[in-house]
């Protein structure tokens, strides 16, 4: 797969995914779990926990439709972006597009990168248990 992709890399070299960076700073803190189960959110109200459901069944469906739907089968790529919270990450104004597969401003001039190439980017790493990964370039800090 490096092989095939080989070009597309030093283009992105700059992005490398929020989700790695999720993945990461979970999967690989000292004693942490890879793929450790979603805690539960801290719901006080009725509206936050269907809040929650919505994001969650509008991340499912990106998940299915923009991601696995267009070939990316990495069972662990699929796995954290159905976790990652990716509304935290856009702008209020920007919440009901939160899980379109186009990037969204965070401010600054800079952008949110696409879903679909953010799990792209994540698998052609080809990351393992014990991978030390440093992104050079992210735009949100």
């Amino acid at each position: 797969m490096k092989e095939r992709y080989g070009r597309l890399l030093p283009w992105v070299a700059g992005l490398i995914a929020v989700v790695a960076l999720v993945w990461l700073v979970g999967a690989f803190a000292p004693g942490a779990t890879p793929l450790q189960p979603e805690r539960a959110p801290d719901i006080t109200t009725r509206e936050a926990l269907d809040t929650q459901n919505a994001y969650a069944a509008k991340r499912e469906t990106m998940v299915e439709r923009d991601i696995q739907g267009r070939g990316l089968e990495d069972p662990v790529v699929l796995e954290v972006m159905s976790r990652v919270p990716r509304h935290e990450f856009v702008d209020d104004r920007h919440l009901d597009q939160a899980y379109a597969d186009h990037p969204l401003p965070i401010g600054y001039g800079q952008t949110i990168s696409q879903p679909y190439i953010v799990a792209l980017m994540t698998a052609l790493l080809e990351i393992e248990h014990g991978d030390k990964v440093l992104e050079i370039g992210a735009g949100s800090g």
